[in-house]
């Protein structure tokens, strides 16, 4: 089967399952005001194995993450537009052709915007076309739907801020999504406490951004999740400086202590006082390989 033809197949499936259907008219642009709700409700992808799924749906809320996308915490949470993926793989000779349509729906329903991305990759097992697909496949995929619901929000003049995450915006997760991994025991991220300027939230953040990119899942539901807790402590230092202590407490679902990761650091005084950016992002994947070295058959 050609790509066009598993694209044809893949939108027909598409309509039968209640997408919205072609030549249906799209939303305008909608005006620079949120209205406090986020942008996008991710909804778990359809088509791939479970695994697979689980891999791409987790990639792509990191790459929305990433993009400053603000989203809902399930798929049922009030958004703008809920963001649906349906991908089809088919084997033909020696490749294997992968087609994804992702669809941006308005609350009423209406198709707002449509995504079409197309892979070819080499090897095929016809009785199992998703076998020949790799996590970097899948990972490229997941980038270039970010990119582009990215691109797109911004030019429908929808604000979309990196701060937003902090204040009123939960991400979702695997479990919120119906998507559940059995490789790793997942992790309760419990915030960040004693940063100055937007620490608190930019840590927390990077932290589940930089466990996601270790293929560990994050869950605020789950009873058996590992618990993390992030603190931070400056004091002056000399010579116009600031030390700068960061330190994440890992616990088990019972509340026994796993170990703790502590990161020290000079800055110039007020460095931090207001925009932590890269230096979160930095922060949290240095710890985040510690972290998951702390996890329970990691060594």
């Amino acid at each position: 089967m050609t790509v066009s033809r598993l694209l044809f197949a893949l939108l027909f499936t598409c309509i039968l399952s209640a997408c919205s259907t072609l030549g249906i008219k799209t939303v305008p642009n909608v005006a620079p005001n949120t209205g406090g709700l986020a942008q996008i409700a991710v909804q778990a992808p359809i088509g791939l194995p479970q695994k697979q799924n689980i891999r791409l749906g987790d990639q792509l809320i990191t790459a929305l993450q990433q993009r400053s996308v603000t989203m809902a915490a399930t798929p049922q949470a009030p958004a703008r537009f809920k963001l649906q993926g349906f991908c089809s793989a088919s084997a033909n000779e020696n490749k294997t052709s992968i087609a994804c349509v992702w669809d941006a729906n308005a609350s009423d329903g209406t198709r707002a915007h449509r995504i079409v991305i197309k892979e070819t990759v080499g090897g095929s097992t016809p009785s199992a076309p998703w076998s020949a697909v790799s996590n970097s496949t899948l990972d490229r995929i997941a980038v270039s739907v970010g990119d582009k619901i990215a691109a797109w929000l911004d030019s429908s003049q929808i604000i979309h801020s990196e701060g937003q995450h902090g204040s009123g915006f939960s991400l979702p997760t695997l479990s919120s999504l119906g998507l559940n991994s059995d490789e790793h025991q997942p992790i309760s991220v419990h915030g960040v406490q004693g940063a100055p300027g937007d620490g608190n939230s930019a840590l927390a953040n990077s932290m589940i951004s930089s466990l996601r990119s270790l293929n560990i899942p994050i869950s605020n539901r789950d009873r058996k999740a590992f618990q993390l807790f992030g603190t931070v402590k400056i004091t002056d230092g000399k010579s116009g400086k600031q030390n700068v202590t960061i330190e994440w407490s890992l616990k088990d679902e019972k509340g026994i202590a796993l170990g703790t990761v502590t990161q020290n650091n000079q800055v110039p005084q007020g460095a931090l006082d207001g925009t932590w950016g890269g230096t979160a992002k930095a922060s949290a994947n240095a710890a985040a390989k510690r972290i998951a070295d702390l996890l329970p058959g990691s060594g």
